[in-house]
């Protein structure tokens, strides 16, 4: 059993044993224009995720995410063609992955250009670092008893 499946089991316990008191998925449906999926909840909430902040879902095909199934009796959504489930607490609880795969996307998201500029190289950063190497390095830092 994969960490990801033992990810999905703990999380499909967890909405279980929380019974009637949360909400279940009445409907789903994938919309290709917006490429989101629409979940209607038993409880008249609805909610809309793209589908490309869902695990698994990122880069599949729209005729694959239109096949999703209801189990549970509205507790997960599954992708039969792409062996992927998510449990809707899961989802109201902004759970689109595992804990690995949420942190990536994030930190995807949000240092792309921090990463890019760090490995831009120009005769200015090159002869700046070549100054730094010759007074020793990077300064220590201090360290206050």
């Amino acid at each position: 059993m994969t960490t990801e499946d033992k990810d999905f089991d703990t999380q499909y316990r967890n909405a279980v044993e929380a019974g009637n008191n949360e909400s279940r998925a009445l409907s789903v449906h994938f919309d290709r224009v917006s490429k989101r999926l629409q979940i209607e909840l038993q409880d008249g909430v609805a909610m809309m995720i793209p589908v490309a902040s869902i695990q698994g879902l990122e880069k599949a095909k729209a005729r694959e995410i239109e096949t999703v199934e209801l189990l549970a009796q509205g507790y997960a959504l599954h992708w039969p063609a792409l062996n992927v489930d998510v449990t809707v607490p899961g989802l109201m609880a902004g759970i689109f992955g595992t804990k690995q795969w949420m942190r990536e996307i994030a930190s995807g998201f949000l240092s792309d250009a921090g990463r890019k500029g760090g490995s831009t190289s120009t005769k200015a950063k090159r002869a700046a670092a070549r100054t730094n190497g010759k007074l020793g390095g990077r300064p220590r830092k201090k360290v206050i008893a």
